[in-house]
């Protein structure tokens, strides 16, 4: 999935060997992690599939630890399991996993990014909260 959405970018946006070894490195000794264990081994449809509550599913298209398609893909077949009909589903063009808009969406430049989160997300929240 990250290595889908890596060869999406192109040369000037894609890290460099450096730092892909290194999250390589730093994202392998997760793995022994209790709780990085438990997150691999769990079923969202499990839960996604009971939620009979209004949900708003948000990504960005710039998310490489949570790829957008397939995640919100998921959620809605979950949801339309459940027979939720009080759901909606939105992907923003060009945000990282932080909806900040950015360049590569890697973690590395999460810090070199001065928005805290994009305006039109905070919109879209705001405005689908309000109308619950």
């Amino acid at each position: 999935m990250i290595v889908e959405s890596m060869q999406q970018l192109s040369k000037g946006q894609l890290p460099d060997a450096a730092a892909i070894e290194q999250t390589a490195e730093k994202e392998s000794t997760q793995a022994v992690i209790p709780w990085f264990v438990y997150f691999i081994k769990i079923n969202p449809d499990a839960y996604w599939s009971k939620l009979k509550i209004p949900v708003l599913a948000i990504n960005g298209t710039k998310d490489l630890q949570v790829i957008s398609k397939e995640n919100l893909a998921g959620i809605k077949a979950s949801l339309e399991k459940a027979k939720n009909k009080k759901f909606e589903i939105v992907e923003f063009p060009n945000l990282n996993h932080l909806f900040q808009e950015a360049k590569t969406g890697t973690i590395e430049e999460y810090g070199q990014l001065e928005q805290t989160i994009a305006p039109q997300v905070l919109d879209k929240m705001s405005s689908w909260i309000l109308n619950r």
